[in-house]
């Protein structure tokens, strides 16, 4: 009688056929999790670098006034002799508090917007003036006093402001010192003279002088959500002025710029779980910019790009 061999496989071969599999499934489930992390960091990089984008459209498209939520009146900023303006009970559109841009303080993984808000001087002669010293003679400031009279009001922000936070995990640091936060301050302004838009650089943030210091050596910097809880109140036995507090002291000419020398460059560091391929990415906010193209994304190919330390 002849005998059929019985067809199959060894124990052996089984071994390892799942041996190979595993190791195939352990490789898939690698490069896809490397995919997802690098995913991430450019997701990161592309949404920060939006947000700062969109700062533009609120200054091309202001959508608020300054208001008082229980009557729409709209309230001054300081007179000339730098008190609190009595403005109560201004209609909305008749008020001469108008707004003039944005204000965004920039930190190592938020950013903080603010709207900036002056006196309408637009029939009045500027010439002469930059446009800084427009700004000051406008009383520029992105607080505001909402009462009935100077020694009866709250300061708080105006309009609306907005706190964005990074993706991720990622930061941003300085490009050439990864270990040190980032303290910076966008003034995005529309000039009064002809719409044009103007972007300025300050390589700091509005602080707090009651605070301690940071590990850097900074003191702290003020959150405007502070003013959104707990407005401050302008009959306190100091009766407090808007040119000692927000973005008005801090507008002159030693410390925002314009030109291309104080460019704000941003490294974005990743966060957990996310990796990056070789280079940091890198955005460059251009001083003097007048739209969202001067937010740019600086590919590593390009020659503006400068390596992140």
């Amino acid at each position: 009688m002849r005998h059929s061999k019985q067809k199959g496989f060894t124990i052996i071969e089984v071994m390892l056929v799942l041996a190979l599999t595993g190791l195939l499934f352990v490789g898939l489930v690698a490069g896809f999790s490397g995919n997802l992390a690098r995913q991430r960091y450019k997701d990161a990089v592309q949404d920060v670098a939006e947000q700062l984008r969109s700062l533009y459209s609120l200054v091309y498209n202001p959508q608020v006034e300054i208001r008082d939520k229980s009557n729409s009146a709209c309230y001054g900023l300081a007179s000339g002799s730098n008190e609190i303006g009595d403005k109560a009970n201004v209609n909305r559109g008749r008020s001469n508090c108008i707004v003039l841009g944005v204000v965004a303080s920039i930190h190592k993984d938020t950013i903080e917007t603010t709207t900036l808000l002056g006196r309408d001087v637009s029939r009045e002669d500027l010439s002469g003036k930059t446009e800084l010293q427009v700004l000051q003679y406008a009383q520029a400031n992105n607080l505001v006093a909402i009462g009935s009279n100077a020694t009866n009001c709250k300061i708080t922000t105006g309009g609306e402001m907005s706190l964005y936070t990074m993706k991720w995990g990622s930061k941003l640091t300085k490009i050439d010192n990864k270990d040190k936060s980032v303290r910076a301050t966008l003034l995005i302004y529309r000039s009064p003279r002809n719409g044009s838009i103007h972007t300025y650089v300050w390589d700091g943030v509005v602080e707090d002088p009651t605070s301690s210091r940071d590990p850097e050596g900074n003191l702290e910097a003020i959150s405007y959500e502070k003013y959104e809880k707990n407005p401050l109140n302008c009959s306190s036995a100091n009766n407090v002025k808007l040119n000692n507090e927000g973005i008005y002291k801090y507008i002159t000419d030693a410390n925002f710029h314009s030109d291309s020398t104080h460019d704000l460059i941003l490294c974005v560091e990743a966060g957990d779980g996310m990796t990056y391929d070789g280079h940091r990415r890198q955005i460059r906010v251009h001083a003097g910019g007048s739209s969202s193209l001067a937010v740019e994304l600086i590919d590593t190919e390009s020659d503006k790009f400068k390596q992140c330390q």
